[in-house]
């Protein structure tokens, strides 16, 4: 990693997932890269962030429950999909096809540049800041000049 990376190992408490964590502090490794391996993670954070990161984690937990409250690994869910690692003994990571790069899934931004330039509003600040800056040359003029009668 670059020289000033941050590593946050949530994973700490059991040993971690990264090889340079050592549970329970701060490790600075010598190209500058810091492996935070904190145990207490979540009485560190503030209360809000700590409801925020729960409720994320039960969401994710609760997308991979079925109607019959087993859990599966679903990996049409993008989501899943991309948190997954490794999978009975196969390397999963990183997704070959992640959603955001799917070019039949993404919407063109030519239609969306049309649709913001057809507005009232964006009409309306174009055209203020032209006679804006107009004002300000012809003020920038008027301070510039040398003599009265220019």
């Amino acid at each position: 990693m670059k020289a000033g990376s941050v590593v946050i190992d949530c994973a700490s408490e059991a040993g971690g997932n990264c090889e340079s964590t050592v549970p329970g502090e701060l490790y600075e490794s010598p190209n500058g890269v810091k492996v935070v391996g904190y145990t207490d993670l979540n009485s560190r954070m503030a209360s809000q962030s700590s409801m925020l990161f729960s409720n994320n984690i039960t969401k994710l937990l609760l997308s991979m429950v079925n109607k019959e409250n087993h859990y599966i690994v679903n990996f049409k869910d993008e989501v899943v999909r991309g948190s997954v690692v490794t999978h009975q003994g196969e390397m999963m990571w990183p997704d070959p096809n992640p959603t955001m790069l799917d070019v039949k899934k993404t919407k063109a931004p030519k239609v969306v540049k049309e649709i913001v330039e057809k507005t009232p509003f964006r009409q309306t600040l174009e055209t203020s800041l032209y006679i804006t800056g107009a004002m300000g040359a012809i003020l920038g003029a008027g301070v510039l000049c040398p003599q009265a009668p220019f």
